[in-house]
């Protein structure tokens, strides 16, 4: 069964990862680093049921403070490193029960982007992502349907709509937190 990923919430750490070189090795030696700005990578969503759970899934977002700086570019000036830092709050519902949990998923991530417009995104500490039926991710270890939180080092790797998602830590599943009948 194909897997989709929706990229909710992240936090990402300075660690060498296989492709970075590739991006890093790309950028501008005269590079400066960038000022930290606003970063809007998280938004409310709605989920509806065998999405990812039994039951309607909402996430709203309660706090957006993540702020972004440019680490390097290429000779053209396109971002080929930014990191990512900053509070990022979620109170997800199960629509069925009214039962709600609130989650902080900030922490710090690095994103690589390639020259072939793949990405690299690795994180560590809380990491959100849903995986429902209609995608293409796939996830190692594997996971089934579900809307999780990662806690530890995760490595995305995004090819188009394609991605794949390697963690370690300890994962949540909102879903089975929410009472999910699967569980």
């Amino acid at each position: 069964m194909a897997r989709h990923w929706y990229v909710v919430g992240m936090a990402l750490a300075a660690a060498p990862v296989a492709g970075t070189a590739h991006a890093a090795s790309n950028a501008r030696e005269a590079n400066t680093i960038g000022p930290w700005e606003p970063y809007k990578g998280a938004n409310s969503f709605v989920l509806e049921p065998g999405r990812a759970c039994t039951f309607r899934l909402v996430g709203e977002l309660l706090d957006d403070q993540e702020m972004a700086r440019t680490l390097a570019t290429d000779a053209a000036g396109n971002v080929t490193i930014r990191e990512v830092v900053g509070a990022i709050v979620f109170r997800y519902f199960n629509e069925s029960t009214g039962r709600s949990v609130v989650r902080h998923v900030d922490g710090h991530a690095w994103l690589f982007y390639h020259p072939d417009h793949t990405e690299t995104w690795v994180t560590q500490g809380p990491f959100a992502f849903a995986v429902t039926p209609s995608g293409r991710t796939t996830t190692t270890p594997s996971l089934g349907l579900g809307g999780y939180i990662a806690s530890g080092t995760s490595i995305l790797e995004v090819h188009g709509k394609n991605g794949h998602i390697t963690w370690a830590g300890p994962m949540e599943n909102i879903c089975e937190t929410l009472g999910d009948a699967r569980s």
